[in-house]
């Protein structure tokens, strides 16, 4: 027993925040559950605006955002964490349709971290999100 045992604190199971920007309610849902079994709480938003307002609050460890939402797209939401240098460390993953091409320029110009095509395939999403 360490000593803090001994004082009747436990050991804090350390648990990371990941932010999943997307209007699609279905897409939260999937990756709530995607991260159900890990030590990974999902807070989830519809639109780049409460992405943006919730990230001044809480600083989240990862965000994945959709690159076509409404009031604020996930390149804005990129481009307020990656231009913010109390936060820039964050790593930021845009979302995009299978059809929906993303805008390269933007995406390096705000050293973007990945990029996750929609239908995700869960054990990618983990993998990628544990890599960051």
């Amino acid at each position: 027993m360490t000593v803090l045992e001994l004082r009747g604190y436990s050991p804090a199971i350390m648990s990371y925040k990941l932010l999943i920007a997307d209007d699609s309610v279905s897409v939260q849902r999937v990756i709530k559950l995607t991260f159900a079994e890990e030590s990974i709480d999902v807070v989830a938003v519809s639109d780049g605006a409460a992405a943006i307002e919730f990230i001044k609050r809480e600083t989240p460890d990862i965000v994945l955002a959709d690159i076509n939402m409404p009031k604020k797209d996930g390149y804005e939401v990129m481009s307020f964490v990656k231009e913010n240098t109390a936060i820039a460390h964050v790593p930021v993953v845009l979302l995009t349709g299978a059809f929906d091409p993303i805008d390269e320029f933007r995406a390096k110009n705000v050293s973007c971290d990945g990029v996750l095509i929609k239908p995700i395939e869960p054990k990618q999403l983990v993998d990628k999100v544990k890599e960051l």
